[in-house]
């Protein structure tokens, strides 16, 4: 398995939906606004994965 890869600076997305197509989430669409969101696999990010591939 690949490491994490850390990007150098931060995506602004100013509004939007990212909606999850495939395997399991704890949620199936975030609305994505001002705030900061997280994707992981650990309970606290906003959008809970259930991949291996996916950082904890």
């Amino acid at each position: 398995m690949d490491a994490t890869v850390v990007a150098k600076g931060r995506l602004e997305v100013r509004g939007g939906t990212l909606k999850v197509t495939r395997g399991q989430a704890n949620k199936q669409t975030l609305e994505i606004g001002p705030e900061t969101q997280v994707v992981g696999r650990n309970e606290a990010c906003d959008i809970v994965l259930d991949d291996r591939k996916v950082s904890a």
